[in-house]
């Protein structure tokens, strides 16, 4: 019998969807969170408007809807409650302007508050847990750790940090783009031979690393510190001033 090329040759693979290509979960968790605490900081923001400039702002509306409605009383039915609102609106941009002003301050202040104690945490974290590079005693961790980095495709500026037991009990990350430190638990970095046991470790820090999940974890981290002060503000100002009437309201709206 004759045998067809075609029915010998191997079946076509079947098409997979390449996964390592879409963002990391952890990554996108993260980003959620952060415009989850900007947002907070524009809850702030508004509040702090409505202390401060709400009454002027409410009156501003109310006499732009009694201007607005004076002036379309030739008009009737749908054209008159059209023309009536383009007006309000016009009328009260300025006072819906500086609304906007506080909302975005208290989310731009939330931001960059954020990001100083981003800048801040590498040398805290190294003065807190006091960390060091290696020293002599361990520098074949340090070999291993390169031709790990190396393999992950990571340039040299990820540089592996240790510290004392007391304080250093699990390998973590942290630091910025260009300047990642990798903390290594003296158990761990005393058996670079080990491969069974030092090389996953090592891997999995540099994952983090490789799925910019570093940045994101600690700017997540330095949001809340950053946003505690900020969310303490109005509760300052309404106790200051008296004014404890939204105070319960804004106080589960923060929690």
């Amino acid at each position: 019998a004759q045998v067809r090329a075609e029915d010998t040759a191997p079946p076509s693979p079947a098409w997979r969807l390449n996964v390592l290509a879409l963002p990391s979960p952890t990554t996108s968790r993260f980003l959620l969170l952060v415009v989850a605490l900007l947002s907070a900081g524009a809850i702030v923001g508004n509040w702090v408007h409505n202390e401060t400039a709400g009454d002027a702002w409410a009156a501003d509306v109310l006499r732009c809807e009694e201007q607005a409605s004076a002036q379309v009383t030739q008009l009737s039915g749908d054209q008159a409650l059209i023309q009536q609102n383009a007006l309000a609106q016009q009328c009260r941009a300025s006072s819906e302007r500086l609304r906007t002003v506080y909302v975005f301050g208290g989310m731009t202040i939330a931001g960059l508050a954020g990001l100083v104690v981003l800048f801040a945490v590498p040398r805290v974290v190294e003065r807190r847990r006091q960390l060091r590079r290696p020293d002599e005693s361990i520098q074949p961790a340090v070999q291993r750790f390169s031709e790990l980095a190396s393999e992950a495709g990571l340039p040299a500026s990820v540089t592996p940090m240790v510290g004392p037991l007391r304080l250093v009990r699990d390998a973590f990350s942290y630091g910025l783009p260009g300047r990642y430190r990798v903390v290594l638990p003296k158990a761990v970095a005393i058996q670079s031979a080990n491969g069974a046991i030092f090389d996953p470790v090592v891997r999995h820090e540099l994952a983090h690393v490789t799925h910019r999940d570093v940045v994101y974890a600690w700017l997540a981290k330095a949001m809340w510190l950053a946003l505690l002060p900020l969310l303490a503000v109005p509760v300052v100002f309404g106790l200051a001033t008296g004014s404890r009437a939204l105070l319960v309201d804004y106080a589960w709206r923060a929690i």
